[in-house]
C-alpha cells in the first residue's frame, strides 16, 4: 500500500468519480436533471423544508438538453461535461441564472 496525502487521496477519488460519472452519462444511467430538480424541491421546501438551496437555474433543462445534444454529436467539453452539479454559497455572474437578490438595488 502506498501513502500518499490526504490531499492526493481526495483527488484520485474526484478523477475516479468523474469517470465513473462520465460512464453513467454515455450508459445512460445517470438521473436526469429533472430527477436531481425534483429531489432538491422534495428535501428543500417539501418533506423537511431545509430551504438550503435558495434558487436553481431556470434554464437548468434547456441547458442539459444542449449538453446532451453535444455529447451525441461531438467530444466532451471537460469531465463535469452534462453532470448535473449543486454549488452552495456561490454568486452567479449571470442574472439569468440566479441570485437575483444581489440585483435588486440596480435600476431597471
Amino acid at each position: 500500500m502506498v501513502l500518499r496525502p490526504a490531499s492526493l487521496q481526495v483527488w484520485i477519488l474526484l478523477r475516479q468519480l468523474l469517470h465513473f460519472l462520465q460512464l453513467a452519462c454515455l450508459l445512460n444511467i445517470l438521473a436526469s436533471v429533472q430527477a436531481y430538480l425534483a429531489r432538491i424541491a422534495e428535501v428543500n421546501t417539501q418533506g423537511p423544508g431545509l430551504r438550503a438551496v435558495l434558487e436553481t437555474n431556470p434554464s437548468a433543462l434547456q441547458q442539459a438538453a444542449q449538453l446532451d445534444e453535444e455529447r451525441k454529436n461531438k467530444a466532451t467539453r471537460s469531465p463535469l461535461h452534462g453532470i448535473p452539479l449543486l454549488i452552495k454559497d456561490n454568486i452567479a455572474t449571470l442574472y439569468e441564472e440566479g441570485m437575483r437578490a444581489h440585483y435588486s438595488i440596480l435600476p431597471d
